[in-house]
């Protein structure tokens, strides 16, 4: 689509780069500007919105991220109709389906999920004896009337809507969209075969929005209800491609691009501009992922409280205490004579005298051997004192005993 050059009637128009998808418009045109008497008109009922120019008309599936072979790349999806559920019974049983080579009901309902084009997928045993299971899957239509259809027994069913939907506009109800087709009859919740669910405006209307937002490739919906007796109002919706009936001899169309006031009528040319409750205009998008950004590094400081310690005030001795003076004489006494007992220790006591007198040739008495030397003590830690509290008790001084130690003495 690159080499194709732009074409109005075209589904989609961005071929790449900043254009390919950017932000999807979701801009509702001006009131009472859209759709226009002539293309330019109704293009300028659209503000600038996203990688559109100002006075430009959205393009369904522009905001849809595609390969480089232009093909949509998968998104998300979501349950819009099923016949397990409880509050809004489902029949299932649709026209439009093609039998797949799904061997299992999970491996049908994968098989539709991962097709963007895929509307419905539908388990269901055929009438033969015994019954074969089978999976069905497609656009999916006709599925709330009692035209003719595949002749099996539904054993589970969904309807499937693929990425998210913009409501460009809403409640489009100012005229009849021409080139629609029709989905169901307003008659579908009364007879023999009534689905109860579908027997008010409201009810067709949800019905008829799901059956739009579940074809990719459907941008319009309307719905019509008058006294719920006629087959010729209903759900009508943009189906292009695709035969309602299932004769394939009356092929939905696209509805022209842009919309103008000649494909937006409210004559009664086309259903009943009077029995008109609701529509809208939407497109298909699928959000462009973002890879995760990778978090700024951070950094863990440890501040370390340094707490400076009081210093210690010794209090001195009072006067009249045991420790003043007394005290104080007699610790230095008791010091100086532990150094005296150390020394005498140490030096093995005096040497013995040679004797003055005598008779000549008398034999001298051997010594005893010194004693070993008594080896150094290695050097001690230095432990801090810590002063404690002393309990002071009233003392009487006494005069010092003093002891006197004779040397010893050597006869010969």
């Amino acid at each position: 689509m690159q080499q194709i050059s732009y074409s109005e009637g075209s589904v989609t128009q961005y071929a790449g780069g900043a254009d390919g998808c950017g932000s999807c418009p979701a801009v509702s045109p001006t009131p009472g500007q859209w759709p226009g008497q002539s293309a330019a008109e109704s293009h300028e009922a659209f503000p600038a919105s996203g990688p559109l120019p100002a006075g430009r008309q959205p393009l369904n599936l522009q905001c849809w991220p595609k390969n480089s072979a232009f093909d949509l790349m998968p998104c998300g999806s979501a349950v819009l109709e099923d016949t397990a559920s409880v509050e809004r019974p489902w029949t299932g049983h649709c026209n439009n389906l093609e039998v797949t080579a799904a061997a299992t009901q999970v491996d049908c309902a994968a098989a539709c999920v991962n097709d963007q084009f895929c509307s419905v997928w539908m388990w269901a045993n055929n009438m033969e004896d015994p019954p074969a299971p089978a999976c069905y899957s497609g656009v999916g239509t006709d599925c709330w009337t009692t035209a003719d259809r595949l002749a099996v027994t539904v054993v589970a069913s969904q309807r499937i809507q693929h990425g998210l939907v913009n409501v460009l506009v809403d409640n489009l109800t100012q005229g009849v969209v021409r080139d629609l087709e029709q989905q169901f009859g307003e008659n579908v919740g009364s007879g023999d075969n009534a689905v109860a669910v579908l027997s008010t405006a409201d009810a067709q209307k949800i019905a008829c929005r799901n059956i739009c937002h579940s074809n990719i490739l459907c941008q319009y919906w309307q719905s019509f209800y008058n006294d719920g007796s006629s087959d010729g109002l209903g759900c009508w919706i943009e189906n292009p491609g695709v035969d309602s009936t299932g004769a394939g001899t009356s092929l939905g169309k696209f509805v022209n691009y842009p919309l103008t006031a000649a494909d937006y009528t409210t004559s009664d040319s086309h259903g009943s501009f009077a029995a008109l409750t609701g529509g809208q205009f939407i497109s298909h998008n699928c959000p462009i992922p973002s890879f995760p950004t990778r978090p700024e590094a951070t950094t863990t400081t440890t501040t370390t409280v340094v707490v400076v310690a009081a210093t210690i005030i010794a209090n001195p001795p009072e006067e009249g205490s045991f420790m003043y003076p007394w005290g104080i004489l007699i610790g230095i006494a008791s010091l100086v004579v532990a150094g005296a007992v150390a020394g005498f220790l140490l030096c093995g006591g005096e040497k013995e005298k040679k004797p003055t007198g005598g008779k000549r040739g008398a034999k001298i008495k051997s010594q005893p051997p010194a004693p070993p030397a008594t080896p150094a003590l290695p050097p001690q830690p230095i432990v801090p004192l810590i002063q404690h509290p002393i309990m002071v008790q009233q003392t009487v001084a006494q005069p010092l005993a003093m002891t006197h130690i004779a040397a010893p003495m050597t006869t010969f």
